[in-house]
């Protein structure tokens, strides 16, 4: 066996992240986004800034939160094209028309 001791993984600024409270379930715990990480007088990079879906920000040491794995997208949701809401040639439905 190794004498190592396994280290915290910092998560990157953007990863959503559940905030640990030892009082509630775990399904009621908030969610926030890191929007900074912070650094301690020795520069070791102990807390992360988030940023909760209200607006609010807070700060938390990293063995408080948990990241969730959803990856970050660059793009926004690409909507599924439905055959059935596709409009139809207005002017091939018009020139019919007009043929009545």
């Amino acid at each position: 066996m190794t004498d190592k001791r396994s280290g915290i993984s910092i998560p990157p600024i953007g990863t959503v992240v559940l905030l640990v409270d030892e009082d509630q379930p775990r399904k009621t715990w908030r969610m926030g986004r890191i929007s900074a990480l912070k650094t301690s007088r020795d520069n070791a990079i102990r807390e992360a800034e988030m940023t909760l879906p209200n607006g609010h920000v807070l700060r938390r040491a990293f063995n408080l939160l948990v990241p969730l794995e959803i990856e970050r997208s660059t793009q926004g949701p690409q909507p599924k094209s439905d055959p059935r809401r596709q409009r139809h040639n207005t002017y091939q439905a018009h020139s019919t028309f007009e043929m009545l």
